[in-house]
């Protein structure tokens, strides 16, 4: 029996070579696409697995379709799509690629604010060189050992995050759907963790607010006004969950009003952020593209999961990473 895996991402032969392993049974194709209407019709047709990050066929394009291996940690692009509602189709995705990554990320940020970056930067575009009360006044450091971080969603990310800052000796609380144990056994040492109906109450006291859950139906919209009034003044937010988590129009009014002293964001409500958006001029804003989960190594750490998995459905074991639709990750 012959499985055709499909990647419409560019990886490489090298890449491809070694996810076959010399296996007789696999017959790997890359063609680099963005949608399905992109590829040849002779090749969805004889297509069983895909490794893509948005080309999704129909069941009529693709009908021998059975696993799509996202490029993705979250599933909330994929909903809608044919291949979301086609149920004879598993859908994996690429979490544990990304969690030490975006725990770097978010500690640059975290120590970026503490030592005062955005004033830096401000600085720099005036040319600006502070006096030395000025000086003091714009650089003199937050305190980071002791200080208290709420991590809004405490998945795999959220505890590689937690880790991170424990580190510093920062206090932790992780806010997860359920406030229960996770089932991965890898709990980090002195972190409390409540469910989302303590919400508001964990983010009282909490000097970082991290936001790092899943971009679903139930998320969209988690952290808005209430939520930012809830927060104790001159907090600080880094978001790297997805879009529409966050209200940008709520977070830019806490900016103003000073409950926020600032907030690093690498997901925003439109991707690309449309060029007249009032957040690329903010100074208070630390501003990237979507990139908090990229690793140095990324294409072996994928490679090496994808190869996992791939050995798995040869031999019709239990996948890893399966996407749960009704919870949408």
């Amino acid at each position: 029996m012959t499985v055709n895996v499909l990647s419409t991402m560019e990886f490489g032969h090298d890449w491809l070579a070694a996810l076959a392993g010399g296996d007789e049974r696999v017959e790997i194709l890359e063609i680099p696409a963005e949608r399905a209407d992109e590829l040849p019709d002779d090749v969805l047709r004889e297509v069983e697995v895909m490794y893509t990050n948005l080309a999704f066929p129909t069941s009529e394009q693709a009908p021998r379709l059975r696993w799509v291996q996202l490029d993705t940690s979250g599933a909330d692009h994929v909903r809608g799509t044919p291949v979301w509602e086609n149920g004879a189709v598993t859908i994996t995705s690429i979490a544990g690629v990304s969690p030490q990554p975006m725990a770097e990320y978010v500690m640059a940020m975290v120590l970026g604010f503490a030592h005062r970056l955005p004033n830096a930067a401000r600085m720099r575009g005036r040319r600006h060189w502070p006096t030395h009360r000025e000086r003091w006044r714009l650089y003199r450091p937050l305190p980071v050992t002791g200080s208290r971080m709420t991590i809004v969603g405490y998945g795999r990310i959220g505890r590689g995050i937690a880790r991170s800052a424990r580190a510093f000796d920062i206090e932790v609380v992780g806010v997860s759907r359920t406030g229960g144990r996770t089932a991965y056994g890898d709990e980090v040492d002195g972190v409390e963790v409540v469910g989302v109906g303590h919400l508001e109450e964990a983010l009282s006291d909490a000097d970082w607010v991290i936001v790092c859950v899943p971009g679903t139906p139930e998320t969209m919209g988690l952290i808005g006004a209430t939520q930012f009034a809830a927060m104790k003044d001159g907090a600080h937010l880094v978001n790297v969950s997805r879009g529409g988590v966050v209200g940008e129009q709520a977070l830019l009014e806490a900016l103003d009003s000073g409950r926020l002293a600032g907030a690093a964001l690498d997901v925003f409500e439109s991707e690309p952020l449309p060029g007249d958006s009032p957040l690329w001029e903010d100074w208070r804003i630390i501003l990237t593209q979507h990139i908090s989960g990229l690793a140095c190594d990324y294409q072996e750490r994928v490679r090496r999961l994808f190869e996992e998995n791939l050995a798995r459905y040869l031999a019709g074991e239990p996948l890893v990473n399966v996407i749960d639709r009704r919870l949408g990750y």
